[in-house]
């Protein structure tokens, strides 16, 4: 990160003395296509922070309604 500018020699410093505690997050991101392709239309070098307006309620619901057997999904028009 530091090679691309993202990282000051003193950041780049602090980060190699600062032991990492690692945590596995069963849910990392709730849409990862959503995530790549916002990546990918960003301009280089990429920003520090990016800010998006996924409805993270509606991205679980429909992540649900597809998980299920298709005989188990709403049919169209039926709730």
């Amino acid at each position: 990160m530091a090679e691309e500018g993202y990282l000051t020699r003193d950041e780049l410093a602090r980060a190699r003395a600062e032991r990492l505690r690692l945590v596995r997050d069963p849910v990392a991101f709730t849409a990862p296509h959503f995530v790549e392709r916002v990546r990918a239309s960003l301009p280089r070098p990429l920003p520090r922070r990016v800010e998006t307006t996924l409805d993270a309620a509606l991205q679980a619901e429909v992540q649900g309604i597809i998980g299920r057997p298709a005989r188990a999904r709403p049919q169209r028009g039926h709730p």
